[in-house]
């Protein structure tokens, strides 16, 4: 993504949530792209230089593009066998794509479903609020 044009992207590994009880793979650890425009020290947050418009827009046209983040959870997936979850989120924002694994091996884009008490979350949902 950076040779995209995003200026910063921060990667954090984790596992996926235990409130998932449907995943129907055994495989567990969870993936996160976080996306900025900005240095990764955040030092050029209140300048509005070309760079920082540039990787802004492209930033935005991955987000919108649910083609392209499918196509890098799919070859995330087939290429590293211990991935379940693969989100992207929008630096400094609630703006988060999830997309978790299938029994085919592929990934599908998770539906956000409002957080409610006593609900239960399937493998395909996330929370959106």
């Amino acid at each position: 993504m950076k040779s995209k044009g995003v200026r910063t992207v921060f990667i954090e590994r984790g596992k996926v949530g235990e409130y998932y009880k449907d995943n129907p793979t055994n495989i567990t650890e969870s993936l996160s792209f976080i996306l900025s425009p900005y240095d990764k020290n955040y030092t050029d947050i209140n300048s509005n230089s070309v760079v920082i418009r540039r990787s802004s827009s492209i930033i935005g046209n991955i987000m919108n593009s649910k083609v392209l983040m499918k196509t890098y959870s799919d070859r995330i997936v087939a290429n590293c066998n211990n991935i379940a979850s693969i989100s992207f989120i929008l630096a400094q924002s609630d703006y988060t794509e999830q997309y978790a694994i299938q029994s085919d091996g592929k990934t599908k884009l998770r539906t956000c479903v409002r957080p409610e008490p006593g609900v239960q979350l399937t493998w395909n949902q996330m929370v959106c609020i």
